[in-house]
């Protein structure tokens, strides 16, 4: 899937309910605890020593893919990548961290780029399989649309 494509299937399962302002708030706060979760994997792979399936990963990248391309939407800019970024992972999560943690317009392509070269340097799928996979689950999760949630009738409780 290409990414405009991509982009044009992310904003089906966004919360329109929420004010842009709030929307905004919750991307930016999803891409930091998407990044958190990948950074998370990684330690886990480190230092206990745990095999961590190339499966989890893609997972989360297409995650913080998704957060960044309905980020890039609502700044009514075009999602998308370039293939600049190299490194080992270690150096691409810390790059992917501190651009994710900024939470400013004008790195949301770093951080693409960021998921683009941590999913070739993992050895994980193509990024547009990566892509695509990520939509799949949300059209199977959500088959119609996102339900607009009203944040005033959310039970605060019932966050994991």
């Amino acid at each position: 899937m290409d990414p405009s494509e991509y982009q044009r299937q992310c904003r089906r399962t966004m919360n329109l309910g929420l004010s842009a302002e709030h929307r905004v708030k919750n991307l930016s706060f999803g891409v930091a605890g998407e990044v958190g979760e990948l950074v998370d994997l990684r330690k886990k792979e480190l230092f206990p020593g745990k095999k961590i399936p190339r499966s989890r990963y893609e997972e989360e990248i297409g995650d913080v893919a998704w957060y960044i391309a309905n980020l890039a939407t609502e700044f009514e800019h075009t999602y998308g990548y370039k293939k600049r970024f190299h490194g080992n992972v270690d150096s691409l999560l810390r790059g992917l961290y501190r651009h994710a943690s900024a939470f400013e317009f004008m790195v949301l392509e770093d951080v693409s780029d960021c998921l683009f070269a941590l999913a070739l340097e993992l050895k994980c799928k193509p990024f547009e399989q990566i892509l695509d996979d990520n939509i799949e689950k949300l059209k199977a999760r959500y088959p119609e649309r996102f339900p607009a949630l009203d944040p005033t009738q959310v039970d605060p409780g019932g966050a994991r």
